[in-house]
């Protein structure tokens, strides 16, 4: 319950629901959190769309990243109005491997929420596990913008105070009106169709992740 209220804290809406189409308090969609300490770890951590709920087994809760992780995919079904992309190759993923277009995209997104409102850059597992998003020594994982590691650290930069986005509120508002498949479209196309810039200095942040839209 803490984490799902931190990301509630931190999501900028000047309306009482988790998303800001949805006016008022009677309007609001919940979110639904299933979670049985009794049932293994591998049989937990997700977010089932079908049943419009994040499911939680075992120690899963002890990983605010975790639950944050999974909150943040619920949150942008709900900004996407009740789409989300069509994800493949995502059957196991990892922070520091090479996956798919669409599955680095939709699980760094994921990522960024969790380390955004932690205000870290990794991810953590219940064990206590770590994973930064960078490989150390300046390097970013292998795969570029394939790869769930660099995705998620490239919208820190761009969301940070001192960055070119100054926060997440614009991509957030993005979000509502440009649903994006993976992170190139986000980046090439939805960020200048929110007024967000894809040049310059916001494209320079993305180099140390191995991800180059320069041209």
């Amino acid at each position: 319950a803490d984490s799902v209220s931190r990301l509630y804290a931190a999501r900028g809406m000047d309306t009482p629901c988790w998303t800001p189409n949805l006016a008022t308090l009677a309007e609001c969609r919940p979110v639904v959190v299933s979670w049985n300490s009794e049932v293994p770890e591998n049989e937990g951590g997700w977010w089932d769309p079908e049943g419009d709920k994040i499911v939680l087994a075992g120690a899963d809760p002890s990983s605010q990243h975790l639950v944050l992780h999974e909150m943040g995919h619920w949150w942008s079904g709900e900004l996407y109005g009740g789409w989300f992309p069509e994800v493949t190759g995502c059957e196991q993923h990892f922070v520091d491997h090479p996956s798919t277009p669409s599955c680095a995209w939709t699980e760094g997104f994921a990522d960024a929420v969790a380390a955004w409102v932690l205000g870290d850059r990794a991810y953590v597992l219940a064990d206590g596990t770590v994973t930064p998003f960078e490989a150390g020594e300046g390097l970013p994982w292998e795969g570029g913008d394939i790869t769930q590691g660099n995705v998620a650290a490239a919208p820190l930069d761009l969301w940070a105070f001192d960055g070119p986005d100054g926060t997440w509120g614009a991509n957030i508002s993005l979000m509502l009106e440009h649903p994006s498949s993976d992170f190139r479209e986000y980046f090439l196309e939805d960020r200048p169709a929110a007024g967000l810039s894809a040049t310059g200095e916001a494209a320079d942040l993305l180099l140390p992740y191995g991800i180059d839209y320069r041209g």
